[in-house]
């Protein structure tokens, strides 16, 4: 499946976040320090690849938010197409703020 980021998907994610995770993320804690080679690098034109290990079906949510947050360039996620809601609009949605669908088997 093809997805494309666009800055409306990006927007109303984090509008999303901002009103229905406030409580949860208050104890999120990120490592700026580790940030900063990060920005330097997509500063200087060079790209990067950052492998996260996901958790639940959230984690590539809150990854979006904290790109957001920090001025980071917008990412593009890996996700399991088994693990994500079967509804249209849902699947348009996570298209539009960069969610590529995967399998874990073709059976």
């Amino acid at each position: 499946m093809n997805s494309r980021i666009t800055l409306i998907g990006v927007k109303s994610i984090i509008w999303y976040f901002n009103k229905t995770m406030r409580h949860a993320l208050k104890g999120l804690n990120v490592n700026e320090k580790s940030l900063e080679p990060v920005k330097n690098l997509l500063s200087d034109g060079n790209k990067v690849v950052l492998l996260p290990i996901y958790k639940s079906f959230a984690d590539a949510f809150i990854y979006i938010y904290i790109h957001n947050h920090y001025n980071l360039e917008a990412p593009f996620i890996f996700g399991n197409k088994e693990d994500t809601p079967p509804l249209a609009l849902f699947e348009k949605w996570l298209k539009s703020v960069g969610y590529i669908y995967s399998r874990r088997s073709y059976n």
